[in-house]
């Protein structure tokens, strides 16, 4: 069942989240900060600056994604939102006050916001999935293995998609669109683009939802800047590096940032490097060649998380992580999940080889394969590899050549400061989320689409079988 105003309550389900959090500030900083406060308007500037702080943390790190995420990424994103905008008001309110102010009443406040938001993602995912039920989905694709693989990730989020029937895209035309009809939402994967613009032309004709995997060129139109000739529109993709001025500033902010880093980090990196040597006696840092911007090679240093003898006997093909590697050490185990095991790569940065932001360098060995298979693997470096970044970010170790290559398509193709800017404060959210570390699974599993979209039929398979 689908409400007439499901978008209007849930938004003003999302706008009463904002203002319970907003008003919880609001008290704790009236009766813990009274010297803070005004007379007049001024209550009210700090209130509109706390206000704004906090809508603009919510948008970048995706508070308010209700039912597009699970409930413990809503409120690790709203845990994050509340730390920035509190950590920023504070030094506001220290200027206002002209002295540093004690930190325990905004302590005490952020702890009551953040059990406030626990109890609030939960409830309004609640209210969005009680309004909006899972949408009955057809994929349509032509055998493709990693649309496959999509295919059984959009099904994970059942409360969200049912991936109810899966089609050949090779089929005629007309069986196709009878094939569609039925639903109100399309997967549009990997076919014949004179196959793929007519199914994409009936559906948008018809007013259905229409999930597209994009190849690098809808990518590139995704951003392009909209213009005309005379009374005629044109699509202008402008596919040009970065200019002199992105590339001064990107480059200071990588000095000053990778000097801070290397600074505040030394003692950590410090205890690092002494427990990788008192572990097994080998090297504290692992070299390894890679690849940036123009296909340049470099040495990218990281701390060694696995064996001294990691790559004997492995095939190219082969160097690559998986889940549950034997070849980790202990210590390597526990740098992994968080990253730590990168920091060295701060003096790559240091050193101009490498940005803080950009897509991840790629062995030589690996792009090699990649572009045999997907010649424009190399449109990733159009741009200096980078310690963190789109597909760092959004992507797995274990994402797929194209996936990858597609967000960094997104990165490239739409680069700004400003987008830097939020890459960098995600990046402190998924240092916190495990599944972005995990690597690839030993065997490639064949995705079994029957199953997925005829759970009866499976079931009736096994019960024979037993």
């Amino acid at each position: 069942m689908r409400f007439a105003y499901r978008r209007s309550i849930v938004s003003l389900v999302r706008l009463l989240f904002l203002a319970s959090l907003i008003a919880l500030f609001y008290l704790g900083w009236h009766e813990g900060y009274e010297q803070t406060l005004f007379f007049n308007f001024g209550n009210y500037v700090v209130l509109f600056s706390y206000s704004v702080m906090l809508l603009v943390f919510m948008n970048v790190y995706g508070g308010l994604r209700v039912g597009s995420v699970r409930v413990t990424n809503l409120l690790l994103s709203c845990f994050f939102a509340l730390l920035f905008a509190n950590f920023f008001i504070y030094f506001e309110l220290s200027l206002i006050a002209r002295e540093m102010l004690s930190t325990v009443p905004l302590l005490v406040t952020f702890g009551g916001q953040v059990l406030l938001a626990l109890v609030g993602c939960v409830a309004m995912n609640a209210v969005y999935y009680a309004l909006n039920d899972a949408r009955q989905v057809v994929a349509i694709y032509s055998g493709d293995e990693d649309d496959a693989r999509v295919i059984e990730k959009m099904s994970q989020f059942n409360r969200r998609f049912t991936v109810t029937e899966t089609v050949d895209a090779r089929q005629p035309l007309d069986v196709l669109i009878a094939r569609i009809d039925p639903y109100d939402s399309v997967l549009l994967g990997r076919m014949e683009p004179d196959t793929r613009k007519a199914v994409f032309q009936y559906c948008y004709r018809s007013g259905k939802r229409i999930n597209i995997l994009p190849d690098s060129m809808e990518i590139a139109l995704c951003v392009a800047t909209k213009t005309q000739i005379f009374d005629t529109p044109i699509l202008l993709c402008k596919n040009r590096e970065l200019t002199p001025e992105q590339r001064l500033i990107k480059r200071i902010t990588d000095i000053v940032i990778s000097s801070l880093g290397i600074v505040i980090l030394g003692p950590l990196m410090l205890l690092i490097a002494l427990a990788i040597k008192l572990h097994d006696g080998g090297p504290v840092f692992y070299r390894q060649a890679r690849l940036t911007l123009g296909g340049r090679t470099f040495s990218i240093i990281k701390f060694r998380s696995m064996r001294v003898d990691a790559d004997k006997g492995l095939a190219k093909d082969e160097l690559r992580a998986v889940s549950n590697d034997p070849r980790v050490t202990r210590i390597g185990a526990l740098l992994r999940p968080y990253r730590l095991d990168e920091i060295p790569q701060l003096f790559n940065v240091l050193t101009g080889e490498m940005s803080i932001v950009g897509p991840r360098p790629e062995r030589v060995e690996h792009y090699t394969l990649y572009t045999q298979e997907l010649p424009e693997f190399a449109l990733r470096l159009r741009v200096k590899a980078g310690l963190t970044g789109y597909a760092q970010i959004y992507g797995r170790y274990n994402t797929t050549p194209r996936d990858k290559l597609n967000m960094d398509l997104f990165y490239t193709e739409d680069f700004s400061i400003l987008q830097d800017i939020r890459l960098l404060f995600m990046t402190l959210k998924i240092l916190f989320v495990r599944e972005s570390a995990e690597g690839f699974g030993g065997e490639t599993e064949q995705v079994d689409l029957d199953a997925l979209t005829n759970p009866q039929n499976k079931k009736k398979e096994d019960a024979k079988v037993g």
